[in-house]
């Protein structure tokens, strides 16, 4: 089943790297839905996190303009995608303390 699944990794203008589940595409842009961006560690490794994390918005249109490439990734890392996309689906809850009475 997700092989099907279409997840695009974009190579945009800016040097940005983003991993998304593309939902459309429109003559001048991709519907995306829960981006994550693609950043080097230290370590020489990678890290995958969301592109707008402080953001409930989970679909963003991205102009083709603004894309240098774009390829399907990978069936492992789609596999890590969707885990990630599942993930971060959840509420969460930030700097709340919770009161006992």
């Amino acid at each position: 089943m997700e092989e099907k699944i279409n997840i695009r990794q974009f190579k945009l203008m800016n040097g940005e790297e983003i991993i998304a589940l593309v939902s459309s595409k429109e003559p001048k842009a991709y519907i995306v839905e829960r981006p994550f961006v693609i950043r080097s560690n230290i370590i020489g490794g990678i890290a995958i996190l969301p592109w707008f994390p402080f953001s409930g918005q989970k679909i963003f249109k991205i102009s083709n303009n603004h894309i240098l490439h774009l390829v399907e990734i990978d069936d492992d890392l789609k596999t890590e995608y969707i885990r990630l996309a599942a993930h971060h689906m959840k509420p969460k809850l930030v700097g709340v303390a919770q009161q006992n009475h």
